[in-house]
């Protein structure tokens, strides 16, 4: 097996000539971990055989390794391109979500709720997101993010009860206004 990481061959750091056809590709990647920590470094992106690890672990059962390439990155560089990501797709999120509080008003119920399966993608990315400022201390606010889980559970009980009302109020009262406050801070931040 041969093992790239950033670019580089590092086959002989992590393979014994003795036991290169007996490779355990999990404790490779915790060995690799474990000296990425020691640079203040994170795995990025973990390809097995060309493909991404978990396509590899869903589609490969029991077959070889011949090549594992990983791409390492740093915690600054993961917040930047977080708030990068942010800034381009949280105005896009906020105008879906008006969009879809402007239907329900009109009584489009269904239109509204083929737009709400959409957003429920950039939903789950804004809690990642949320989590993620909050883990790199980059909220000022922790009140506000930790609202979202109470909120996107109102959300959730008034959607399974079909009260499309209270769904468009807590679209438009809570969830758009957070929003626009994360749109604020980030670009207080840039």
């Amino acid at each position: 097996m041969q093992i790239i990481l950033d670019g580089i061959d590092v086959s002989r750091d992590y393979i014994d000539d003795d036991n290169a056809n007996f490779v355990n590709l999990n404790k490779i990647l915790k060995k690799i971990e474990l000296n990425l920590k020691r640079f203040d470094k994170l795995f990025k992106e973990i390809k097995v055989n060309g493909m991404s690890i978990n396509d590899f672990i869903n589609k490969s059962k029991y077959s070889e390794v011949s090549i594992l390439e990983i791409t390492s990155t740093t915690k600054e560089e993961i917040i930047e391109e977080s708030i990068e990501t942010a800034k381009e797709y949280l105005p896009k999120l906020k105008a879906g979500l008006y969009e879809m509080v402007k239907l329900f008003h009109e009584g489009k119920d269904q239109e509204a709720v083929s737009l709400f399966v959409t957003a429920v993608d950039g939903l789950e990315w804004l809690n990642s997101f949320l989590k993620g400022m909050r883990l790199a201390n980059l909220e000022t606010d922790s009140k506000k993010i930790t609202s979202y889980p109470q909120i996107m559970k109102d959300l959730l009980d008034a959607w399974e009860r079909q009260d499309f009302l209270l769904v468009s109020d807590i679209l438009e009262y809570e969830l758009i206004p957070l929003i626009e406050e994360k749109i604020e801070t980030i670009e207080k931040m840039t």
